[in-house]
């Protein structure tokens, strides 16, 4: 740790940060070169697929990508949703509308990350479920939800003569209650 400690910068470092950098100069270089590989491999695609789906890049040297998007908060909180952290700027006037996107180094979870970015910034479809049930939607969904119709009425909207209003359940007061 001590040749860390002389590169190091005028900030503090995690300990768990500062163990895994340990365990990784252990694996030797041959290791670390490959894991350095991975991680440019992988910012250069990410970029590609950033700029594809409409969002501003800039180089990086880095084991991150900068993009701006058009609404940041709502591609971070998408990204959330999927199970991606990612960092944003909502305090910083500088970097507003802009998500920072690390490289995981690892192929799998790559995979899962540019699915999500391409879910969260590209999506095929929104939906709301307003009533907190997915509703059955084969038919016309508006149909299913306007004009409301109350609970003895029949499939037209009409009062079903037939039907009899729900009764209430009266509790009984008493030496039993």
């Amino acid at each position: 740790m001590a040749p860390l400690r002389l590169v190091a910068g005028p900030y503090p470092v995690a300990r768990h940060s500062l163990a895994r950098a340990q365990l990784r100069l252990e694996c030797g270089a041959a290791a670390v070169a490959a894991q350095v590989a991975a991680v440019r491999h992988e910012r250069e695609q990410l970029l590609g697929v950033a700029r594809e789906l409409g969002a501003k890049t800039w180089p990086s040297q880095t084991n991150f990508v900068l993009l701006a998007v058009a609404d940041a908060a709502w591609v971070a909180d998408a990204l959330a949703g999927l199970g991606i952290a990612v960092r944003g700027f909502p305090g910083d006037e500088r970097l507003r509308g802009m998500v920072r996107i690390t490289c995981p180094g690892d192929a799998a979870r790559f995979d899962r990350l540019v699915a999500a970015l391409r879910t969260a910034l590209a999506p095929q479809a929104l939906l709301f479920d307003l009533d907190g049930v997915v509703a059955d939607v084969s038919g016309s969904y508006r149909a299913r939800l306007w004009p409301p119709r109350p609970p003895s009425a029949g499939a037209d909207g009409r009062r079903d003569p037939g039907a009899q209003a729900p009764r209430r359940r009266q509790r009984r007061l008493g030496a039993d209650a």
